[in-house]
């Protein structure tokens, strides 16, 4: 019986150090492919938990292009099977304003339709905000589409939009800060990348930007589901 023990003891001894060597050995494989990422790809690793994303898209417009553009882009992004949140997926007797921040923080993509009435929807200036921050907290990437508008009057705030937000000074004497947050985002959102509406046949426009979403998309989970692979692999034993 202390033979047997005393063997069981040594067995254990044994073995733990050599599943500690296996374990450090699969750490530092992880370590070293994350360094290599960094320097090679320029890959940027952050230490936050795998984005929950429910939503491919978010659309944020007015209503001037509900009825157009916005409904067209719409159904072109559903036919490739991409899930994307608007104002109508919000139920009735629901609270508005938390479901659209809800369905802000849960979209990968955020496309922003910057129409000339745009800056004079507080709803919409509201959105803005919440998507700018998100853009900045959790990744979300934005997808600027400047619709018979100007990048220049976005950046500058000319024209309309100088006139919506003389409007909202006036409106807002007692809560500047919520207006300067709107000014902020515009600003951030003005050096974006996007599409400028009157260089495009408004098809060719969408197609555009329903490829770009689309493939986009197809890779991320290609990647995502490579990433979990790999870390399985490294973390099952033998």
């Amino acid at each position: 019986m202390g033979l047997a023990l005393k063997k069981s003891v040594y067995v254990g001894k044994s073995i733990f150090p050599k599943v500690w060597k296996i374990l450090l050995a699969k750490l530092l494989v992880v370590i070293y492919f994350v360094y290599v990422g960094s320097r090679l790809f320029g890959i940027t690793f952050k230490c936050t938990k795998t984005q929950p994303w429910k939503y491919d898209v978010f659309l944020s417009f007015t209503g001037e292009t509900r009825k157009g553009f916005t409904h067209f882009l719409y159904k072109a992004l559903q036919r490739r099977g991409l899930k994307v949140f608007r104002d109508q997926e919000i139920q009735r007797g629901a609270n508005i304003s938390s479901m659209l921040s809800t369905g802000i923080e849960e979209s990968r993509f955020a496309i922003i339709i910057l129409s000339p009435k745009y800056a004079s929807s507080t709803w919409c200036l509201d959105e803005l905000t919440k998507i700018v921050e998100c853009m900045e907290v959790k990744g979300t990437t934005i997808l600027p589409i400047f619709y018979k508008v100007k990048p220049t009057s976005v950046r500058n705030q000319r024209g309309a939009f100088a006139k919506a937000f003389k409007k909202h000074d006036n409106n807002y004497v007692k809560d500047k800060a919520k207006v300067q947050r709107w000014r902020s985002a515009f600003t951030k959102l003005s050096v974006i990348a996007g599409w400028i509406s009157t260089e495009w046949y408004e098809y060719e426009l969408i197609e555009e930007v329903v490829e770009l979403v689309c493939s986009t998309c197809i890779l991320a989970r290609s990647n995502e589901f490579s990433r979990i692979k790999l870390m399985k692999n490294l973390l099952t034993f033998s």
